[in-house]
This record gives C-alpha cells, sequence and structure tokens, in this order.
C-alpha cells in the first residue's frame, strides 16, 4: 500500500484515519488477471504457512507434554532417597525497610513472569514513594519465585544476575536454597511437576481470587538425592527446557521463520512501480 502522505493517522493514545484521509491512499492496479494470479498465489501460501504452523504448533505442544512426563519421571524417586519438606532446606530472605531506602529497584510483579518461559520479561522502576505496597521482598540471584497468588497459573521462574537485590511482590513465594542440602535449579524443576500442583490445588483457597500461603508451599516434600546426581539430572532437565522453549532454537523458532518468510513473499508480489501519468 502506498499513502500520498504518511502522516495519516491522528491521536496519541488511539490513532485513527478519517475518511478523506483513507480516499487518499493510492493502491497499485495491474491488470485483472495479473491480479487473479497475485491472489490465487497468496492463498495458496497463506493456506500452506497456516498448514504448517499448526503442525509445527502441535508438535511442539507434544514436545512439551514429553517433556513434562520425562521430567516428572526423572523427579520421582523410591521411599529410599531422603525427603525433606521446603521449609527444611531453604534459607529465611528479608524484606525491604522502605524508610530507609534511597535508591531505586526494578519490581517485579505477578504480571512480570512469563508462564511459558518462566522468565522475567517486564519491570517496572520504583523508589519508596511510588512503590506499590505489595512491593516489599528482596531478591538474590538463585531465588526461585512462585505465584502464590492464582497459582493454577503456574507463574514461577528463577532471579538471574540481573534482578539480584530487587524486589517482588508479596504475591510470590519466594524460595532461597540452602545451597549445603539442595541446588536452587533442583527446587525450581520441583516445583514444575505434577505433584506439585496437586499438592498446590490441595492447599489454595477461596473461588474467584485462590491463593496458597507461603507456609503451605513450603509444606511441600521432595526428594534430596546427592548434590552430585542433583546436577546431572539438573543438567539434563535444563537441555529438554531448552529445546522446548527457548524461541532461538527449535520449533518455536521455526513457526517464526514461516511467519517470516510468509510476508517477506507476500510483500514482494505487492509491490509494483509506480507509473507516471
Amino acid at each position: 500500500m502506498c499513502i500520498r502522505d504518511r502522516r495519516t493517522a491522528n491521536g496519541v493514545t488511539r490513532f485513527n484515519v478519517s475518511k478523506k484521509k483513507m480516499e487518499q491512499v493510492v493502491i497499485p492496479l495491474p491488470p485483472l488477471p495479473v491480479q487473479q494470479e497475485i491472489v490465487r498465489i497468496l492463498d495458496n501460501f497463506t493456506e500452506l504457512t497456516a498448514e504448517l504452523t499448526a503442525e509445527l504448533t502441535a508438535e511442539l505442544t507434544a514436545r512439551k507434554k514429553q517433556y513434562e512426563y520425562y521430567r516428572d519421571k526423572v523427579l520421582n524417586f523410591d521411599e529410599n532417597t531422603k525427603i525433606l519438606q521446603l521449609a527444611d532446606c531453604i534459607l529465611k530472605t528479608e524484606n525491604i525497610k522502605w524508610k530507609n531506602s534511597e535508591g531505586t529497584y526494578k519490581y517485579i510483579d505477578l504480571s512480570s513472569v512469563d508462564r511459558d518461559n518462566h522468565t522475567i520479561v517486564e519491570t517496572t522502576i520504583v523508589n519508596k514513594d511510588t512503590a506499590p505496597s505489595r512491593a516489599q521482598q528482596i531478591v538474590s540471584t538463585n531465588d526461585i519465585l512462585f505465584g502464590g497468588t492464582r497459582p493454577m497459573l503456574k507463574r514461577s521462574c528463577m532471579i538471574t544476575e540481573d534482578y539480584d537485590g530487587q524486589v517482588c511482590s508479596t504475591g510470590f513465594c519466594v524460595l532461597r536454597a540452602n545451597t549445603n542440602i539442595v541446588l536452587p535449579r533442583w527446587i525450581y524443576f520441583m516445583i514444575s511437576t505434577e505433584n506439585f500442583y496437586k499438592h498446590v490445588e490441595l492447599y489454595q483457597k477461596g473461588a474467584s481470587y485462590p491463593a496458597i500461603t507461603d507456609a503451605d508451599v513450603k509444606k511441600y516434600e521432595i526428594p534430596i538425592p546427592s548434590i552430585e546426581e542433583q546436577r546431572k539430572i539438573i543438567l539434563l532437565l535444563d537441555e529438554f527446557e531448552t529445546l522446548c522453549n527457548d524461541i532461538s532454537t527449535g520449533l518455536p523458532a521455526e513457526i517464526e521463520a514461516r511467519k517470516k518468510q510468509y510476508e517477506y513473499y507476500r510483500d514482494k508480489l505487492l509491490t509494483f512501480k509506480r507509473l507516471e501519468v
């Protein structure tokens, strides 16, 4: 599409195009047989792209289910393995004292955590004057966050170095591993399992706005093999999780590539030289 005046949209937060401006939009008009052939090609390409995307999406869903099944099997131990409640293998965390604070902090709210990739995708900058009342908990690298508010939405992640010393919402249960007993990544995988969410369903309270307390989250019992065995299993699960979730590898990247390929050829087919009249 070609427009005489690129400054067509009006408004600040909501854009609109007037009827008069729309009437000024110029489109190419090749002969009807050419239009029909281009439309036929684009229709076929759209259909093929939609079919391939659907197949890849179904494959990705199957891979994720396969990963979850494999993960739960790997993390299932016999009765000879030491079992501890989360409360017995984590360290105490601390809250921020806003009254004495002069700096700014990245604030991790519940909505900051991507539910598919389990990473922090967006935060806001706050200080003692702008921080919401829920911005209370100081987090450290390798802390595990679990969203106890509407917990079946499965908001969980690990704190990376970028967010060391920042603050998160009291809607999260912060789990800080006692590394003499358990590796942080071990806890992360343990609270991703089907058994953990069965525990959550048992203890969550409330109908329209369910929640689980930190104390009830920490009642969950996990197996504690040796640190070396934990490390080996974590390495396997990390590789599998990357294949399933990382947008830069595997099927998600293939889906994105197909979409970009379609858009490229569509734009090429719909680009014409303008004839001077």
